[in-house]
């Protein structure tokens, strides 16, 4: 079902999570020279406020508590703009999901979810796969986002019944964006509980996503309903994680791998977190140009 996954609409265009490297050992991080650099955050204020956001996201007073907190570098090239590097390295928070919260389709796969938080200023929730490669601790790149719900029509399903089904879904939720590809006969539901690819609106959570995900499953018109994967431009290059033990959290100067982009001003953004923990996306002012 890859290819139904990748309809997810995304800023950056591919289907790939790219290629995990192990670190160069060789190659020492800022924070082992007295590194200053922002962002920084209390980890018990990171820990809160990502429980929160999942509580949130789940609809749900209870939960998430005694996760794993990782870092890891992403780095997407591109060819269009004035900055020739899209910065996806991330802070994550992951931790063990009632299996009751997870959609049915993904329930026998995926066994944590993540409270993802990009320092290009997005985050995302995200179902990690329980088969992810051992010892990556920051799998959110392997995983499923609760964001998009596609479904293909079942060969002789009948046209009206299908409009129906879809009328139904527009009914439920402002915010859940509901569209026909009768072309090629696939429907898409879409909403930001994250904003990994826009800003978020509205006030959808993951059990009004499987809510809409019911509607297609029982009413005999689909042949499948699948979770869209992250949807990241190829190529893409990150390297393996690392678990994150600090009492304060300064994610920039962990940076290895993707420093001297950094340093000589060739990402798309400069380093912030989203809201609550900062300001969101900053965009680079000069420009990378």
């Amino acid at each position: 079902m890859k290819p139904i996954a990748c309809l997810v609409v995304s800023l950056l265009v591919g289907c790939s999570s790219g290629h995990a490297e192990q670190p160069d050992a060789a190659v020492q991080p800022d924070a082992a020279n007295g590194c200053t650099l922002e962002p920084r955050v209390a980890r018990s204020r990171f820990e809160t406020e990502s429980v929160s956001y999942l509580r949130t996201a789940f609809a749900t007073t209870t939960g998430f508590t005694g996760g794993v907190v990782s870092y890891g570098e992403t780095a997407v090239p591109l060819t269009d703009g004035p900055c020739p590097v899209a910065d996806w390295t991330a802070l994550t928070y992951i931790v063990p999901v009632d299996p009751a919260l997870v959609p049915i389709e993904l329930r026998a796969t995926h066994d944590r979810v993540a409270a993802m938080w990009s320092l290009n200023g997005r985050k995302a929730v995200v179902f990690i796969p329980a088969d992810a490669p051992q010892n990556q601790y920051d799998t959110w790149l392997y995983g499923r986002l609760p964001d998009n719900v596609n479904a293909v029509v079942r060969q002789g399903a009948d046209a009206d019944d299908v409009r129906d089904v879809i009328a139904r879904l527009r009914a439920l939720r402002p915010a859940l964006v509901v569209e026909h590809l009768e072309a090629i006969g696939i429907v898409t539901l879409t909403t930001s509980i994250g904003t990994f690819v826009e800003d978020a609106v509205g006030d959808v959570t993951v059990p009004d996503m499987n809510a809409a995900a019911e509607i297609l499953r029982t009413s005999g018109l689909f042949d499948a309903v699948d979770w869209s994967g992250l949807v990241l431009r190829l190529p893409n290059d990150s390297w393996a994680p690392h678990v994150v033990p600090d009492a304060l959290l300064a994610p920039e100067c962990e940076r290895v791998h993707t420093r001297d982009l950094r340093d000589q001003n060739q990402l798309t953004t400069s380093p912030s977190f989203a809201a609550p923990l900062g300001t969101g996306p900053v965009s680079k002012n000069p420009s990378c140009s």
